[in-house]
């Protein structure tokens, strides 16, 4: 009984050592195919992340064009088709030699500001940076200089150009 091997309860044999071997050469099979998969799937990843740069290189100048354009068509009608339309104020005169002469006395953003409260008549201070493409704080300050001026007003948050 000394050279019988101890079994444990509920084990019947000893399982064979090649189904080990065989077992592991099977595993390591499958860890060389997955990390071959994976170098495939970063290669394809890495070339789709090039295609893409270059398409967002290629298509940025047709980008920034209708997100300006569309853009500025949502300042321009946005706020009237929620607002009743008949209550808006119809924008001043372009030909008005007094809006030339501010355009003159402030050149840059502040003739920005009045051109563009002449086309769309009274807008919000946030709407108006939008559309200029401009910096809130700057238009906020020429609007300031312009109103100190006489040339616009503001009510309700909307600034127009004074009558």
């Amino acid at each position: 009984m000394a050279n019988e091997p101890l079994l444990l309860e509920g084990f019947g044999e000893q399982p064979d050592i090649r189904d080990y071997r065989r077992e592991i050469q099977h595993l390591e099979e499958e860890n060389r195919r997955l990390i071959h998969e994976l170098g495939n799937v970063s290669a394809e990843k890495d070339q789709l992340a090039r295609t893409v740069r270059n398409l967002q290189h290629t298509l940025n100048p047709i980008h920034r064009a209708l997100a300006a354009l569309f853009g500025e068509m949502e300042l321009a009608i946005g706020d009237e088709l929620n607002n009743d339309v008949s209550s808006a104020t119809p924008a001043a005169s372009s030909n008005d030699p007094r809006w030339e002469s501010f355009k003159k006395s402030f050149p840059g953003v502040g003739a920005e500001i009045i051109d563009a409260l002449l086309i769309h008549g009274e807008m919000k201070m946030t709407n108006l940076s939008k559309l200029l493409k401009r910096h809130y704080n700057t238009v906020q300050f020429h609007a300031a200089k312009l109103k100190a001026a006489g040339a616009i007003t503001s009510a309700g948050g909307l600034l127009s150009l004074k009558r």
